[in-house]
């Protein structure tokens, strides 16, 4: 049995050296990722170290950090028990948005990488990046290697999807793309649904009469 078993719950799985003891990877991690109010500096930081009975986090008990980052320092937004959720972002952006040519991130597609690395959430990009079956990344992709172009185009003679569309909304938010009515843009194909088994002249004037009297009066 070890003799220098957690201090906080006597576990001996996987045990990280501490000042004043040992912690076992359950407490570390539910320390982690549930951060609470230092009692000496009042700040929202994980707290894992005792002093003079009190649990303080690392900056108040003057050693360094266990929860901190490998690459960047940072305790918030863990994602494993070394690097956060922002440095590994960061890096599978970086593998995704990377122009072959110039070994650079695309050049167009820099404010997606901006507003995706600095968001709230990177463990919600994270999700992103990795969700099957990954449509809206691996177009992404191939817009960074020259593959497509980026247009609206593209989404255009693609399938009116939330993953193209909420690729296609983000291309708009960040200004890589103009403004669209991605409602109005739905519809278009679904247009094309109906009339394609129609014959031609009755395809022609239900095609005439959605684009201008109907979407007209939309945009």
């Amino acid at each position: 049995m070890n003799a220098h078993p957690c201090w906080e719950c006597a576990s001996t799985n996987g045990l990280t050296r501490l000042p004043h003891g040992r912690i076992c990877v359950g407490c570390r991690r539910r320390r982690h990722y549930h951060p609470e109010t230092c009692p000496r500096c009042e700040l929202v930081r994980p707290l894992a170290w005792l002093r003079d009975d009190v649990v303080v986090c690392a900056s108040c008990a003057g050693v360094e950090s266990i929860f901190a980052c490998i690459e960047c320092g940072r305790e918030d937004h863990p994602y494993g028990l070394n690097r956060c959720a922002r440095c590994f972002l960061r890096e599978r952006l970086t593998d995704l948005l990377t122009d072959p040519v110039t070994g650079q991130i695309h050049h167009q597609l820099g404010p997606v990488f901006d507003e995706l690395v600095n968001s709230e959430r990177p463990q919600t990009g994270l999700w992103w990046l990795r969700k099957k079956p990954g449509v809206g990344p691996q177009l992404l992709g191939q817009m960074a290697c020259g593959a497509v172009e980026i247009s609206h185009d593209i989404f255009r003679a693609l399938p009116s999807d939330r993953s193209h569309d909420y690729l296609r909304t983000l291309l708009v938010a960040v200004g890589v793309l103009g403004p669209i009515e991605i409602r109005i843009e739905r519809m278009l194909p679904w247009i094309e649904d109906v009339v394609a088994e129609l014959p031609c002249d009755d395809a022609a004037l239900i095609r005439r009469f959605a684009h201008w009297p109907v979407l007209r009066q939309k945009r």
